[in-house]
């Protein structure tokens, strides 16, 4: 455990893991928001394990890119968790990872604006 470390540091920390793990909790507006860490968690390029509440935003994106997700109170967590322990699920694609960076987000924008002056 690092404590709290400059943006920098800590992205370095997460590069140095054999995995990433992003707990999220489990409230009404959870279910209707990702949190930004997931972005960076799939930069790495690591496997990434994610808790967080069912039928939520973040489950469906879990699903969507095949991430591991277990919802809080999962009957069968503990289960799911030695799996994943056991053979931790591949980061999602490259293809799926590159569409959230910087360079194809303002791509994605620029067109958007394009298509909106023309």
């Amino acid at each position: 455990w690092h404590g709290n470390l400059p943006h920098q540091e800590a992205v370095k920390a997460m590069l140095e893991c054999d995995a990433l793990l992003i707990v999220h909790n489990d409230s009404l507006s959870a279910r209707a928001s990702v949190p930004g860490k997931i972005f960076e968690c799939l930069a790495t390029g690591l496997p990434l394990l994610v808790i967080g509440p069912n039928d939520s935003d973040l489950k469906d994106m879990c699903d969507k890119w095949g991430l591991t997700f277990v919802a809080h109170g999962d009957v069968d967590a503990k289960t799911k968790l030695a799996a994943w322990l056991k053979n931790p699920t591949a980061a999602p694609a490259e293809s799926i990872r590159s569409s959230f960076e910087r360079h194809s987000l303002t791509a994605e924008l620029s067109e958007l604006f394009n298509t909106m002056i023309s």
